[in-house]
């Protein structure tokens, strides 16, 4: 899970929720750059399903799966939050996990 956004703890939050959902979460980080406007999913391996499971979860757009294939890489997806994430359907779910102050 990588934060594309720059919202402090966004991608603990979301790493939270998505292994309440069953997910393996390899790592989280921020991304190259904070300037992603929406939340994308790369699937780099593995079979498509996984991907679109994700999706489902965090009730995002299908065509917002980009094929980033790469055999090399230990996981299958990588989960790019963007700045559109207070109005993905699944945030206010993810909120539930958010850390206390």
């Amino acid at each position: 899970i990588l934060n594309g956004c720059g919202v402090p703890e966004l991608a603990v939050m979301y790493t939270s929720f998505l292994l309440s959902k069953g997910f393996d979460i390899f790592d989280k980080n921020n991304a190259k750059n904070f300037n992603y406007d929406e939340t994308i999913i790369l699937h780099h391996r593995g079979e498509l399903e996984r991907a679109i499971a994700l999706a489902d979860i965090m009730q995002i757009n299908y065509n917002k799966i980009i094929e980033e294939k790469n055999e090399s890489l230990f996981f299958d997806l990588t989960l790019i939050l963007g700045k559109d994430y207070n109005q993905l359907d699944s945030y206010k779910e993810a909120l539930m996990y958010q850390k206390p102050f």
